[in-house]
């Protein structure tokens, strides 16, 4: 063989190797611009759960009915990523009290709902009003909602402080949730665990708003 020729065989597959490794570099390229839309796209999406599920409670708020309306959109929304093979969890704490009026004892009323994914194993309420009071359920299965109640007495505006303690098999965790009280005032105060989990990414968000009742 010539060395013309070698040269030139050598030439056509240094040009097929450079042409290959562009064309990966690029097929990488892309399918790295693809994931980081799509992640944005589910954070988007995230966001807009986040805003609907504040919003039905502002809605509803006025009625007795906001932990059933809350669930119903939960569960909706739970339903429908399901069938793009995105999970969707939640864990849901309502407190609700009375009008309080200075040195009469008022009763808090808590509702935890959960929709987590698995069984609460175990499920630990107290009150910083009263630490002793505390109550402890087992077994709340998912999509099942436990309900206790708690009652303090003040003359002044104070924060009280629900601690939430829950065990599931996969994990453990104590939530620290503020409870504003008002004299002459009736407050509903709502914390949530919002977490979304799809093959790309996991979209997290806690947060807890406080309404004055009419």
């Amino acid at each position: 063989m010539r060395k013309g020729q070698i040269f030139l065989i050598l030439a056509i597959i240094t040009v097929t190797l450079l042409i290959s490794l562009r064309t990966s570099l690029n097929l990488t390229k892309i399918m790295e611009t693809k994931r980081y839309m799509e992640v944005g796209l589910e954070r988007k999406e995230f966001q807009n759960i986040r805003d609907e599920v504040l919003k039905r409670i502002e809605i509803s708020y006025q009625t007795n009915n906001i932990t059933n309306k809350t669930e119903e959109l939960v569960s909706f929304v739970r339903d429908v990523l399901k069938t793009r093979t995105i999970d969707f969890n939640c864990l849901l704490v309502q407190t609700i009290h009375p009008t309080v009026s200075s040195g009469t004892n008022t009763r808090l009323n808590v509702t935890v709902l959960n929709y987590l994914g698995s069984t609460i194993q175990t499920l630990n309420l107290s009150f910083s009003y009263n630490l002793s009071a505390n109550q402890t359920f087992s077994s709340v299965a998912d999509k099942r909602r436990a309900d206790a109640n708690f009652t303090f007495n003040t003359n002044s505006n104070t924060d009280y402080i629900l601690t939430v303690y829950y065990l599931l098999a996969s994990e453990n965790k104590t939530e620290s949730i503020t409870v504003p009280v008002q004299v002459g005032k009736s407050k509903l105060t709502a914390f949530f665990d919002l977490r979304m989990i799809s093959s790309r990414a996991e979209h997290r968000d806690k947060f807890n708003k406080t309404y004055t009742l009419p």
